[in-house]
């Protein structure tokens, strides 16, 4: 890295540090701090029985998740934060980042792993359906995660969509 890469990344050290000084004193917690923590959770398809996995494991920033055959590796094992507003994080425990919308897209905008910021396209309202099932819904878009077309086979991609229940948008948390 240059010589001035190694200031830009101080001084954005120090300015995240006293944003979040002033934001305590402001009687402000960040959304990430006030999380409730359960977990860890394999999370499966309904459709598939397939697990929500970050692809092979990587633990780069905006590494795509798919579903895969459950194995309880530490990249499908997920935290699920309740913020206490009605929605929850979902934190993969290989890498510690939260499911995001990837640039909090519409429909169709794939999901990643990336560093937990608190944004809305990283916020998901859990609602429980018949069977002990759950819909896991974009506070940002209002959008549902879903595997990608109702894909079968391993490896399938995994996404926002319109919201209809359908069996690739229903999820287990074992």
């Amino acid at each position: 890295m240059q010589e001035g890469g190694y200031e830009m990344v101080g001084f954005l050290r120090r300015v995240s540090m006293v944003l979040g000084a002033a934001a305590l004193s402001l009687g402000g917690v960040p959304a990430v701090a006030q999380a409730r923590q359960a977990g860890p959770f394999s999370i499966a398809a309904r459709h598939s029985g397939l697990c929500l996995e970050v692809d092979h494991g990587r633990l780069d920033p905006g590494t795509r998740v798919l579903q895969w055959n459950c194995h309880r590796g530490q990249h499908q094992l997920w935290r699920i934060n309740d913020l206490g507003n009605g929605y929850v994080q979902l934190v993969v425990e290989h890498s510690a980042q939260c499911l995001e919308v990837d640039n909090a897209g519409g429909p169709g905008a794939y999901v990643l792993q990336w560093p937990c910021h608190g944004g809305t396209h990283q916020q998901w309202r859990r609602s429980d359906l018949p069977g002990g099932f759950h819909r896991f819904m974009a506070r940002h878009s209002g959008l549902c995660l879903e595997v990608e077309a109702a894909n079968l086979p391993p490896g399938s991609w995994v996404l926002t969509w319109h919201c209809h229940d359908g069996a690739h948008q229903q999820w287990s948390i074992r």
